[in-house]
């Protein structure tokens, strides 16, 4: 390369005007009345990638590619292919039956993937929290938009996890917050004040280890994680400071400006997801003692996030102890940053102990309960996250359903802005927002956060209003000019591509490749034609169900489906099922007819992978 090049030095004189950069021409001769197609492509080759630390860390393609004329020859001698790969997602999925903003709004968020990613000479992938702006691949905003790597690039997830394990703290197993503007390989340890200042993260981690392998069927990874993933879960747990079976935390969650101390909804429900996940992949590893651990400590948290945040009414926003001498300004507001645990405000006697060495019978000692109960009544938009992280996750929901419901009912009622089409972070009754200088989590609507609300809706059941939340967001960013740019901390923000997630939330869609079983239990009574977007597969899915009979076919596009057992949701009792691979009749049985529940349980002879070209259709007839 040039000298100039590789110092990267600009030799165009500044100009007022905006200056032509270059031109790309093609010739050609035209007769009257004739037709002809000009083909023009550009083509870069960038190497002088360094990173802010000033090492030369270059891209991926100079692994594959010697130069743009290379780059130039290999699209022009395989166009053809690559224009058809490139297009048969999108096509697919705008031929689908799903709403029309719902697909559009899927297919505007990939662009984040092009926009505010690194992927380095040495295979090293990062994905920035805000376009320039933030760490990569930060594991709380990951929570979220993962769901579309894990979705369409499963491989790179695989490399992410493989960088996020490499980062927990050698000292305690904190999982590291994000790589701090570059991602090349850092040390673990560093600054405990940043990277290692939160606890949701320790749960996330856990919970897109879950995930990411039990789509791809990547039980290698899950096993590499795995004494990471406990170690993490174990620091959590520890947190239990309340003695009620979910952790205490003052702040350091992804909703980090917001004034929470005690048992904080958000942070309890993840934790409460993490639990599950754990739990199965211990099944599936074969640590029946960490499986045991994980079942109890689930069955005993849950009981307390149903009778210490549900006041009758809504959930609360955290639930917390103070002393009897408590007043609300006793507490300093901001974000907390802790790398050690902290413990709760003494919850008893504060006062100085008369001569004797006792503080007295009339003492708050010696009540029953001797400190204060408070119960946040915030309404946060995104409180009940874990409870629709399980379902989507295929490891189901775990609050009481009617509750769920009465709770999202509430979140749109409060925190719905029709006038600015819009739902924000949360609200109170009265109407007041926390001080929280110098940022306004509260009053803002994060792209992301209203997206997973739309896949909590799904997940609850209620269609109509998860639909209505991703229009409400479309329409919002058409009117305002920014239907590709979705700012939360900075502009092209990551976290909105969790409405992936919510694809298959709302077509009930729950792929376990680790035991080849297929679940399709859409919450809409709906019928429904479209793309099958998988980790493994894409393909074409029809969904119809009616009183007489529920009718189900799959055909694969791209990639490659195992199936041993497929879980249907029918309107009545399942009693008789056919099953046909490629036309052929395949024997299978319908192991759960005459529960009653409304879904057919269908066992295949064997696992079948159904590949490029391949289909199978079933037919599950009602009582």
């Amino acid at each position: 390369a040039p000298a100039r090049l590789k110092r990267e030095e600009l030799i165009t004189p500044a100009r007022r005007e905006p200056p032509n950069k270059g031109w790309l021409c093609v010739q050609q001769r035209l007769g009257p009345r004739a037709q002809a197609q000009m083909q023009m492509g550009l083509a870069w080759f960038f190497p002088n990638h360094h990173s802010l630390r000033g090492t030369r860390v270059g891209h991926m393609y100079e692994n594959w590619f010697a130069d743009s004329a290379d780059v130039a020859q290999y699209m022009a001698r395989r166009r053809p292919q690559l224009l058809e790969a490139s297009s048969r997602l999108p096509v697919e999925l705008m031929r689908s039956t799903l709403p029309e903003k719902f697909k559009l709004s899927l297919l505007d968020q990939l662009n984040t993937l092009t926009k505010s990613t690194h992927f380095i000479r040495d295979g090293r992938i990062g994905l920035q929290e805000g376009l320039g702006c933030c760490a990569f691949n930060t594991v709380d905003v990951d929570h979220y938009s993962s769901y579309a790597l894990a979705t369409l690039f499963p491989q790179l997830r695989r490399k992410i996890l493989e960088m996020q394990t490499a980062l927990a703290h050698p000292l305690n197993g904190k999982i590291h917050h994000g790589l701090p503007g570059t991602v090349e390989e850092i040390p673990a340890g560093g600054d405990a004040q940043e990277g290692y200042s939160r606890w949701d993260v320790c749960c996330q981690y856990a919970l897109q280890v879950y995930r990411d392998t039990k789509w791809a069927g990547d039980l290698e990874t899950a096993r590499a994680c795995w004494p990471t993933l406990t170690r993490a879960m174990k620091l959590v747990a520890d947190l239990d400071f309340y003695g009620v079976g979910l952790p205490y935390i003052e702040g350091g969650i992804t909703y980090d400006h917001w004034d929470m101390r005690g048992v904080v909804g958000y942070m309890a429900g993840v934790y409460l997801a993490a639990l599950r996940a754990t739990e199965d992949l211990a099944s599936l590893l074969g640590d029946g003692a960490t499986e045991q651990w994980a079942r109890g400590l689930f069955e005993r948290g849950r009981a307390a996030f149903e009778r210490l945040l549900w006041n009758g009414k809504q959930y609360l926003l955290f639930y917390g102890r103070r002393p009897k001498r408590w007043k609300p300004s006793d507490e300093t507001r901001g974000e907390k940053k802790h790398f050690e645990a902290q413990r709760p405000p003494a919850e008893f006697c504060d006062a100085p102990a008369p001569d004797d060495g006792g503080c007295g019978a009339s003492c708050a000692c010696h009540r029953e309960k001797p400190y204060l109960e408070i119960g946040d009544e915030g309404v946060m938009t995104d409180l009940l996250n874990g409870n629709a992280t399980a379902a989507v996750m295929g490891l189901g929901a775990f609050l009481d359903p009617a509750r769920v419901r009465r709770q999202l009912r509430l979140v749109l009622k409060r925190n719905h802005q029709p006038e600015n089409r819009a739902v924000i972070n949360g609200s109170y009754p009265d109407g007041h927002f926390l001080d929280e200088w110098p940022f306004s989590q509260w009053q803002t609507p994060w792209t992301g956060s209203e997206y997973f609300l739309a896949l909590q809706l799904y997940c609850a059941g209620m269609v109509r209003e998860g639909d209505a939340v991703v229009d409400w967001v479309y329409d919002r960013h058409v009117r305002e000019g920014v239907r590709f740019d979705h700012a939360e901390c900075n502009n092209h923000y990551a976290r909105p591509l969790c409405l992936w997630g919510a694809y298959a939330a709302r077509l009930g869609l729950e792929i376990d490749a680790f035991r080849a079983r297929v679940a399709l239990r859409p919450p809409a009574d709906e019928p429904y034609d479209g793309a099958l977007i998988a980790a493994t597969a894409l393909g074409r899915l029809s969904y119809r169900a009616s009183k007489r009979q529920t009718d189900v076919a799959i055909s694969i596009l791209d990639g490659r489906l195992s199936i041993r057992t497929l879980a249907i949701r029918t309107r009545r009792p399942p009693r008789a099922v056919t099953v046909r691979l490629n036309g052929v009749a395949l024997a299978a049985k319908l192991e759960d007819a005459g529960r009653g529940n409304g879904d057919a349980e269908i066992r295949l002879p064997r696992t079948i992978t159904l590949r490029k070209g391949q289909s199978l259709s079933v037919r599950v007839g009602a009582a």
